[in-house]
């Protein structure tokens, strides 16, 4: 009779044979030598980047000292495994609740079994294997991947097999853990798992649960970054309870990145220039101090009348001219009201220019006001202050081809414009007369509607104002071919140095300028006109021109 052979002797054939076989048969004897000896370094590295929690667990039975056999195990930090193993990581995931270890062991045979080929199994040996879209993944630690995963189950596991837990609990805070799983985290007890760095990311996420609980753990918050956030981000509760725990309050002035304005702002000044009443509240009636000067009023005059209400009647600090400035800018005539009948800071002229701005279409200082507001707000400034405007505001409007503002000032208002005005409508009329002659459709039709409006108050300013306007409206006509804009021009100042305007219209090849001109005897002499002819090179645009001096001075080729 054939005596039993021992299992020593078993599991050292099994050693030899590819590990599949060890696997099917249950030898968890032998498996445990293949880990120990680091020739499952790859499957187990397969199942660490999918977080398979069936195959960890059974790796875990069958070696519990499976992480200490490579030096630096890495996990995916993204869930982007291939779309191919989605059903087996579903799976894997639906038996994690049953208790029977065979559950675990069927799971990681089909980590280990593939598709049945052989060669498979030997290349378990090899520790650089890598699944192709695997290796292109970002890389972290196991356990902050798997946080950063939502994937605590995963967490779990890798925490019982020994993996650190570093940053653990400001990963699950930046990805919104809720108030459970970061608790666990905490009750491993590790020293490095939360920081105070985490306390203030969950304060600059509004997470006044999770600050509670880490504060209650000891943890205090280091960075004044936490009450800026709560100060421009409105989060009142937030701020009265760091206030309430001592978090450090910034006492110097503060840059926020986000805003349109990057103005540094005392947080109280910040809080009101957000429009953050709440906040504004919290602060007043907090024991802090120095955090409010009138640039509180005069920023939240831009938006906000229940804070420039509120800190008219609770604050000290006042505001100045700019509040009045700010609001007309913005178009905020119940602000502006307000501060009439309330301070006596009055504005400066550029309330006034700021509210003509908005009223003739120019992006607002901040805000989303119509232009209807900006004229209500004008209208009130005039019938209301004597601060008045300066030339800018009918600078803007002829710029903008406002004509019935250009208009409406040049009725009311005694400050009259500068040569801009002319300057910006000549330019503006001359670059749609241009882009209609080379658009077609709707486009060609948007540009011809311009050019009306421009025109309109260029004819306006020409005869109802003595301003004028300098060389820059005629070479705008002259480059851009608008002979009825030169010919304005020329009405208005027949002492126009006629040369330039020639040199101007041959460089872009505009014959139609250049016969008006030579109609009226002004003309290049021979000599200017052959040296035109011969040096400048005869593009395209330019052959009609060159001709035309041919003809005019018989010139031959």
């Amino acid at each position: 009779m054939a005596l039993p052979i021992p299992n020593e002797i078993i599991d050292e054939i099994f050693e030899l044979l590819p590990v599949h076989v060890a696997v099917s048969l249950r030898r968890k004897a032998v498996l445990r030598r293949h880990i120990l000896n680091g020739k499952l370094r790859v499957p187990i590295q397969r199942a660490l980047h999918r977080l398979d929690v069936a195959a960890l667990a059974f790796f875990s039975g069958v070696c519990p000292q499976w992480r200490s056999t490579s030096p630096q195990w890495e996990c995916n930090a993204a869930d982007d495994l291939v779309s191919s193993d989605s059903d087996s990581d579903s799976d894997s995931e639906d038996g994690l609740g049953d208790s029977d270890e065979s559950d675990h062991e069927n799971h990681a045979d089909e980590a280990f079994v593939g598709d049945g080929d052989d060669d498979f199994y030997e290349d378990f040996g090899e520790e650089d294997e890598e699944d192709t879209n695997e290796a292109d993944c970002t890389r972290q630690d196991p356990v902050a991947a798997a946080v950063s995963r939502e994937r605590w189950d995963a967490v779990r596991i890798l925490v019982d097999a020994g993996f650190p837990t570093k940053r653990a609990v400001r990963i699950a805070i930046e990805d919104h853990a809720n108030l459970h799983d970061i608790s666990y985290l905490l009750s491993i007890g590790h020293d490095d798992i939360a920081t105070a760095k985490a306390m203030t990311k969950a304060a600059c996420a509004n997470n006044l649960p999770v600050v509670r609980l880490l504060y209650e753990q000891g943890f205090a918050i280091d960075d004044e970054s936490a009450m800026v956030h709560a100060c421009a981000e409105n989060y009142s509760s937030m701020l009265a309870y760091l206030i309430e725990i001592g978090a450090p309050v910034p006492r110097l002035p503060v840059t926020v990145s986000w805003r349109f304005d990057e103005r540094p702002l005392l947080i109280g000044d910040l809080a009101a220039a957000e429009g953050n009443l709440e906040v504004v509240e919290v602060l007043t009636n907090s024991a802090i101090r120095n955090v409010f000067t009138s640039l509180a009023m005069d920023e939240a005059a831009k938006w906000s009348l229940k804070v420039v209400r509120f800190l008219h009647k609770f604050r000290t600090e006042g505001c100045t001219t700019d509040a009045m400035d700010n609001a007309a800018s913005c178009g905020q005539l119940d602000i502006v009201r307000f501060l009439h009948e309330h301070c006596s800071e009055g504005c400066t002229t550029t309330a006034m220019d700021g509210a003509v701005k908005g009223w003739a279409g120019c992006e607002p200082l901040e805000g989303d006001a119509l232009p209807e507001a900006f004229e209500d707000t004008f209208l009130f400034l005039h019938a209301n202050r004597s601060e008045g405007c300066t030339t800018i505001a009918m600078d803007t409007a002829s710029q903008m081809g406002c004509l019935n503002i250009v208009q409406y000032l040049h009725e009311n208002r005694p400050e009259g414009c500068s040569t801009d005005a002319m300057d910006r409508a000549a330019e503006a009329w001359s670059r749609h007369y241009r882009q209609a002659r080379e658009a077609n459709g709707d486009r060609a039709a948007l540009h011809e509607e311009r050019v009306k409006r421009y025109r309109d108050v260029a004819v306006f300013l020409s005869r109802h104002r003595t301003e004028g306007f300098t060389e820059t409206a005629m070479v705008r006509a002259c480059c851009n071919g608008c002979l009825e804009l030169f010919k304005l021009l020329l009405s208005v100042r027949p002492d126009l140095c006629y040369r330039r305007a020639l040199g101007h219209a041959f460089c872009a090849g505009h014959t139609e300028i250049l016969r008006f001109l030579y109609d009226r005897g002004m003309r290049f002499s021979d000599i200017r006109a052959r040296y035109r002819v011969e040096m400048y090179p005869v593009a395209p645009h330019r052959r009609n021109a060159v001709t035309f001096l041919r003809e005019m001075h018989g010139m031959h080729d």
